[in-house]
């Protein structure tokens, strides 16, 4: 007969007697309540025994056995008729019969005992039908596939980090620039007030200057008169009251260059600080017509190095202007006079 008629004739009885053989009642094999305290699962070793073979043959109705030899498949028919015979003794021990305890450490030692050799009968079966029912090229496919995913969603991931980068550095550099400007213009406003204010002080001073300057006029005319009248008075009065006088045309003239001196400190003030205020403002105007960063850059050093620097206003010589500027003032100027005069490639 051949072989394959074989296979195919053989295959369905198998099928059947395994599909048998899961049929059947597991707490009933076992006899909890026909054995009480014979039962098969009531130590560990026997209970092991029935779960083990229950599971091999289990595995093995899964498989496909069309394609195993009629040797092997006799075999395993062989084994399982042998399982069978051990089950029915199972299910036929009743605590009625000769030595029941005896009868059933025999069944446990005889299932024990035959386990190896089921093992050996279906576990290749069951290895070949698992790597004949394994389609590894598809497996290979869709590993590849998946890889392929991860790639195309980590290429992604990584241009969108890149563009979510470049957009966050823009927003850093536009926040710059406008805090930037921001305190250019707070800065400018705050030069204009001063200019503003010094101008105003200045305004009281040289009112208070001519004051003291017509005062001092009029002062000396007394002192003339008084001298002229007490020259004809004896030396003695006439020495009292020229050194009253005296004294008190030095006072005038100390009032008057007292207040000249205020009034041109404020005046420079009032020039110096609204010099910075337009020199800021005209940087609000260019930086607003620009939109590249390099120009507003050399624009912001300019603002930076008119705030620091301080122009002659004719107002008060060098020495006194040199003495009202703050020595942090000087350092900060002496390091940009080094950045702006640095090369570009350099600066």
């Amino acid at each position: 007969m051949p072989v394959f008629d074989d296979m195919k004739r053989l295959s369905p009885e198998i099928k059947k007697l395994l599909d048998e053989l899961s049929a059947i009642n597991r707490d009933e094999l076992y006899g909890a309540d026909r054995l009480t305290h014979l039962s098969f699962d009531k130590d560990k070793t026997s209970k092991e025994a029935f779960e083990s073979t229950f599971d091999l043959f289990s595995e093995a109705g899964k498989c496909n056995l069309e394609r195993i030899p009629p040797a092997q498949l006799t075999e395993l028919k062989n084994q399982l008729n042998h399982a069978h015979g051990i089950f029915k003794k199972a299910l036929a021990l009743n605590l009625e019969g000769a030595n029941p305890k005896g009868q059933r450490d025999q069944i446990v030692n005889e299932l024990q005992a035959s386990y190896p050799n089921y093992y050996t009968v279906v576990a290749p079966m069951i290895s070949f039908a698992t790597r004949a029912g394994t389609d590894f090229k598809k497996i290979e496919r869709e590993a590849r596939a998946v890889l392929n995913s991860t790639k195309t969603f980590a290429e992604k991931a990584t241009q969108e980090l890149n563009v979510k980068k470049m957009e966050i550095e823009e927003i850093i550099t536009a926040m710059r620039s406008s805090a930037a400007e921001s305190g250019v213009s707070q800065n400018s406003i705050h030069y204009k007030l001063a200019s503003e204010h010094h101008e105003d002080v200045a305004t009281r001073w040289l009112k208070a200057t001519i004051g003291f300057g017509v005062g001092t006029l009029i002062y000396t005319a007394i002192c003339a008169s008084s001298v002229v009248i007490a020259n004809q008075n004896k030396r003695f009065e006439f020495t009292y009251i020229e050194i009253a006088l005296a004294v008190g045309l030095l006072m005038a003239i100390y009032g008057l260059r007292f207040c000249s001196k205020q009034y041109a400190t404020h005046r420079h003030n009032t020039v110096v600080n609204g010099d910075k205020a337009k020199a800021l403002a005209t940087f609000l105007a260019f930086a607003e017509a620009t939109d590249n960063p390099a120009i507003k850059e050399v624009l912001l050093q300019q603002a930076s190095a008119s705030i620091f620097s301080v122009n002659p206003s004719g107002y008060i010589s060098s020495t006194q202007q040199s003495n009202l500027t703050p020595p942090t003032v000087q350092v900060a100027q002496k390091i940009l006079d080094k950045t702006l005069s640095a090369p570009a490639g350099h600066a």
